[in-house]
């Protein structure tokens, strides 16, 4: 991972929504949002730049520190690059339906 990459977070109270910010110095890097009330992470995306370093294994242990019991997690089904990252966290696509992969992580036993 480049430099000092690390996760801030702020939380839409209004929407249920934890909003979780990779960021170098003050550049935002990348992001994701989660539902801990759904157990729903929505949205992971990392800017160009600083895909392949580390950011989205960065984001997906934070989700997975923040959703402890599991979560789910739906993309479109052609971004190959996302789900390698997701399959390789240990994510289960669960179905392919409408163009959307659905994958699901459930902590081990």
């Amino acid at each position: 991972m480049r430099g000092l990459a690390r996760p801030c977070s702020r939380r839409l109270t209004a929407e249920n929504w934890d909003i979780i910010i990779a960021r170098f110095s003050c550049e935002p890097i990348g992001f994701l949002a989660l539902s801990r009330d759904e157990a729903v992470l929505a949205q992971p995306s990392i800017a160009p730049d600083w895909q392949g370093s580390g950011i989205g294994a960065l984001l997906m242990a934070v989700a997975k520190q923040w959703l402890r019991n599991g979560f789910t997690l739906a993309c479109d089904a052609a971004n190959l690059g996302a789900r390698r990252l997701y399959e390789r966290h240990g994510l289960v696509l669960e179905q392919i339906a409408g163009g959307r992969a659905h994958y699901r992580w459930t902590p081990s036993a």
